[in-house]
């Protein structure tokens, strides 16, 4: 094992800011191999938030770690498929009727319909209810809809 593995192994242990990180492989070996010419802390621990930032974790301030906005699996297709105004749900039945058409069948995820939603709602979001914008480093807002890239869909809680 590399040192820059060993810092970012013991950095993500040790350091309460990552607490709720979770690195997907991709990002692990694309993590290990911009830490790789590194072996000082400061510049491993720069290289692991800049790739936090880049894979859509936030830096809420008051608590002083990474997260990504959480949200239920069961709001986010509730939201979607309520108003069926809605683009993104058009685009997803017109998916679905084409390929049942075409083969009879179609796979949809909660995970696959989130993975191409364009924007996400504030009242979907868990633990909105006192958001203040400044609370959070590195979040994209535009009139109270999310960049999903912030956001998690996670299975109901």
């Amino acid at each position: 094992m590399s040192v820059s593995t060993e810092l970012i192994k013991e950095l993500l242990s040790i350091t309460h800011d990552y607490q709720n990180v979770i690195f997907t492989k991709k990002e692990w070996k694309e993590l290990k191999s911009r830490c790789d010419r590194w072996r000082d802390s400061d510049s491993i621990e720069s290289e692991i938030n800049r790739l936090l930032i880049e894979s859509g974790y936030v830096y809420f301030n008051s608590g002083f770690y990474w997260t990504k906005l959480k949200i239920n699996e069961s709001d986010f297709i509730g939201w979607l498929f309520d108003d069926m105004d809605n683009s993104d749900a058009r685009s997803y039945v017109n998916k679905m009727v084409k390929s049942l058409l075409k083969t009879g069948k179609y796979k949809v995820t909660g995970k696959s319909l989130f993975k191409e939603c364009g924007y996400i709602p504030k009242n979907i979001i868990l633990g909105m209810e006192d958001f203040n914008i400044e609370d959070y480093t590195y979040l994209e807002v535009t009139d109270d809809e999310f960049d999903p890239k912030n956001c998690e869909l996670i299975r109901n809680i």
